[in-house]
């Protein structure tokens, strides 16, 4: 992989010598942008903001389906699991691994979370990450 270029900025003495009228436009927006892009390229980018996914949190208590909005403008093709808590704060201790079961419908509906045992009181917080394709 490419390392980021060593340069951040332009100075602005640099194009305003031959182009004064351009540099006094262009100078601040575009170190601006490299700027912005030196940042998100240096370990900062995120799903949130940088990928066509959403990050969601819903509560599992054996209830399904749980539907969930999708905000994003193309549907999902998949769904990771991030993390999962107790909503009590007590330990998960998993001894399965779990995914989801899931379907697409204008919004994410979860049918089951296979491997989380759940019920109105043992309710889990599980966040995830949809991503489009």
């Amino acid at each position: 992989m490419a390392k980021l270029p060593s340069f951040r900025r332009i100075a602005a003495d640099v194009l305003a010598k031959d182009y004064p009228d351009l540099a006094e436009l262009m100078i601040s927006p575009l170190n601006n942008f490299m700027e912005s892009v030196t940042r998100a390229l240096n370990k900062q980018l995120t799903f949130s903001d940088n990928m066509d996914a959403q990050v969601i949190t819903f509560t599992s208590d054996g209830t399904f389906p749980v539907k969930l909005r999708w905000d994003r403008p193309s549907k999902p093709i998949a769904l990771w699991i991030g993390q999962i808590t107790r909503v009590d704060g007590a330990t998960v201790g998993l001894s399965t691994a779990v995914t989801l079961e899931w379907t697409y419908t204008g919004q994410i509906e979860i049918l089951d979370t296979v491997g989380l045992t759940s019920s109105s009181t043992d309710q889990h917080q599980v966040t995830i990450i949809g991503v489009t394709g």
